[in-house]
């Protein structure tokens, strides 16, 4: 019995051979995988990666792609998809505390804290990524990271058991956590709500948060978001990245068919028909351009995912541009 055929009796999710990673890209870019595995549970989650395991073919966790560029080539590995079948979300009103499936979409988060009148999570509402890969980065906005109210993570561990993980063993950092290495895999997280508000203030600040995102940022057009990672040290001396590149007259510039925004340099959008090594080209001409003018050494916080299915920052792919 073949691999897919087993995938399919354990697990009443979907299991597509052969996908286009353009059809589940938000960028739009990628070559073939070689299965896609959508699980309609958490169990299932672990009972595929349990079998993949056993059979030492490599994975690689994707949610709504958010911040992550496909490779143009076949990708020999299973890409397991947190989608709408694992994306739960619970308040325990006992415990105090918001409960979320790894694929629940962040602004859903920050819906579920304005209903409780809470303005923790108010900053991810407009977001658009899934908590697990929001814990993973430790996403956020507006020098806020999704961390900041973890009470603790329900994990999957490289031994195949679970394991509750506290906001200090997770490493978070800027735009890091432990999960980053692929040791565990984020199953489902645990939100202890901290700061109060009227409700018509949270919505009125929700609102006004995402009439910023429709103005500021080219949400019509396939991208992943921020590409460079607006580091604190660096920020404070030079400002924003997106500042910095429009500075250097680089919106607009184009490599192939991408194209870095018009309305926000730290975009960069396929415009065209973009490859992976158009935007990689694009990015690392980017980074190359303000290192040699302002001395700003900017690094990327988008996830490069190899033809292995390994996950690596987007800047360690430039090195790859000359071999």
């Amino acid at each position: 019995m073949t691999t897919v055929m087993r995938l399919r009796q354990l697990i009443e999710g979907t299991v597509s051979e052969h996908v286009p990673l353009s059809t589940i890209s938000r960028w739009k870019i990628g070559g073939s995988a070689d299965l896609v595995i959508e699980p309609s549970s958490l169990q299932e989650v672990i009972r595929v990666v349990d079998l993949l395991r056993s059979e030492a073919i490599p994975y690689a966790i994707v949610g709504s792609t958010s911040n992550i560029l496909f490779s143009d080539k076949e990708i020999n590995a299973a890409i397991i998809k947190f989608g709408k079948n694992l994306s739960s979300i619970n308040y325990d009103s006992e415990k105090k505390i918001i409960s979320c499936d790894a694929g629940c979409w962040m602004p859903r988060l920050a819906r579920m804290g304005l209903s409780l009148g809470c303005s923790d999570f108010e900053h991810l509402v407009g977001i658009p990524g899934t908590v697990g890969g929001g814990v993973v980065m430790n996403a956020g906005s507006k020098q806020q990271s999704i961390s900041e109210t973890l009470d603790h993570v329900i994990a999957l561990g490289s031994d195949n058991k679970l394991h509750r993980l506290e906001p200090s063993d997770c490493e978070f950092d800027y735009r890091h956590s432990c999960f980053q290495s692929g040791e565990f895999i984020v199953l489902r997280a645990f939100f202890r709500p901290i700061n109060t508000d009227t409700k018509r203030k949270i919505r009125a600040r929700m609102l006004s948060t995402l009439a910023e995102r429709r103005r500021k940022f080219p949400i019509k057009l396939p991208n992943c978001g921020s590409v460079f990672k607006a580091d604190k040290t660096q920020y404070s001396k030079y400002g924003a990245p997106g500042r910095v590149i429009e500075n250097l007259g680089l919106k607009d510039t184009v490599c192939g068919g991408a194209t870095v925004s018009s309305t926000h340099a730290n975009f960069i959008i396929n415009k065209d028909k973009a490859t992976a090594v158009d935007v990689i080209r694009l990015a690392s001409f980017i980074k190359n351009k303000v290192e040699a003018e302002v001395e700003y050494k900017m690094e990327s916080e988008i996830k490069y995912c190899t033809e292995f299915g390994v996950f690596v920052p987007l800047h360690e792919a430039f090195k790859w541009l000359s071999e």
